[in-house]
């Protein structure tokens, strides 16, 4: 069997890490625990650069994302390197692989961060020009004003160069890190939304989405985490609510998946033997190689964070009540 690339992933707080942690006790594979990997879905990263160059490539702006892209291999150069060796090697590598031509041509705009050269080259530069040429009764027809140039590239690559590309860059970050083992696990590599378009990124992907109840998640916020960044504000119950449910609309309409399998984070502490068996066919890993079982991730301890509506009866009753009359699909049933 070659090696499986294994992530999880969720909706905020909703325990993916738990599966990270579970993939630390088998023997024959790496698990790099809570350390969350964005470079698939984040912002400029692998993602965003297949938008720019295949569905949405447009002659000004394919260069751009390229930018955009290098300067996330800067930014994070000093994290991802923590893991994988020569990290921006390989990536510039990977991106010059998908150049197809490099030219001279003026900057644009858009390519600019210093409000103040905008305002220069942009707007103070372009009528200086024009005073100039009135004065030189130049002719305002063919009239062009001057703006520096730069080197700028552009691609377009069909879609399944984009695909062997990524795949072999992927492989050589993951190459890095060990070869010796039958799975590597990483969390976050992609969303739980569209998940499937992240499976033409790496080679023999397997993605694990895990949910939450939702009365658990509202009251964990409420008593422990306090309003965490991750979550919606839980203040009004009904924005609450709608967000929830808004979150996990995509379930209905994606397709199933062989590479992708859903879990309910309670289904791996009240149901933990009967998931186990899910998630070995799942992984196809056999169960033998599970030599440290509970070790990483122990369902007596995890039980302490759920069911907390039976734990705190009385705190915000009403909205606990509430959501579970409005996502009673979406609420642990055991």
């Amino acid at each position: 069997m070659n090696r499986q690339i294994i992530t999880c992933t969720g909706y905020g707080g909703t325990g993916s890490s738990a599966i990270t942690d579970l993939l630390k006790e088998f023997s024959n594979g790496l698990s790099l625990g809570d350390v969350e990997f964005w470079f698939l879905q984040d912002y400029n990263g692998i993602s965003d650069l297949e938008y720019f160059l295949i569905d949405g490539n447009h002659r000004s702006r394919v260069n751009l994302a390229i930018k955009r892209f290098k300067k996330y291999i800067d930014e994070y150069d000093k994290y991802y390197s923590k893991f994988f060796k020569n990290y921006k090697i390989n990536s510039l590598e990977y991106i010059e692989n998908l150049i197809d031509a490099k030219f001279q041509k003026s900057i644009s705009y858009y390519e600019l961060d210093s409000k103040f050269k905008k305002l220069f080259w942009f707007k103070v530069s372009p009528l200086a020009q024009k005073i100039f040429a009135k004065i030189l009764n130049k002719d305002f027809e063919e009239f062009s004003p001057y703006f520096p140039r730069d080197e700028k590239v552009y691609s377009i690559p069909h879609v399944e160069r984009f695909y062997t590309e990524t795949k072999k860059y992927t492989k050589k970050l993951f190459d890095t890190l060990d070869k010796g083992y039958d799975f590597i696990a990483i969390d976050q590599l992609t969303p739980a939304m569209n998940a499937k378009r992240y499976l033409n990124y790496v080679e023999n992907l397997k993605v694990v989405i895990v949910d939450r109840d939702p009365r658990d998640l509202f009251l964990l916020n409420e008593l422990h985490w306090k309003k965490a960044a991750y979550i919606c504000d839980t203040t009004n119950i009904d924005e609450y609510i709608s967000w929830y449910r808004t979150m996990r609309e995509h379930k209905k309409i994606e397709k199933v998946h062989k590479n992708i399998a859903y879990i309910m984070f309670e289904d791996l502490i009240y149901n933990y033997d009967v998931t186990l068996s899910k998630l070995y066919a799942f992984f196809e890993i056999d169960e033998k190689y599970h030599t440290q079982k509970k070790k990483f991730f122990n369902p007596d301890i995890s039980i302490q964070n759920t069911k907390l509506w039976e734990r705190y009866p009385k705190y915000r009753r009403n909205d606990v009540e509430k959501i579970k009359k409005e996502l009673d699909e979406y609420c642990f049933k055991k």
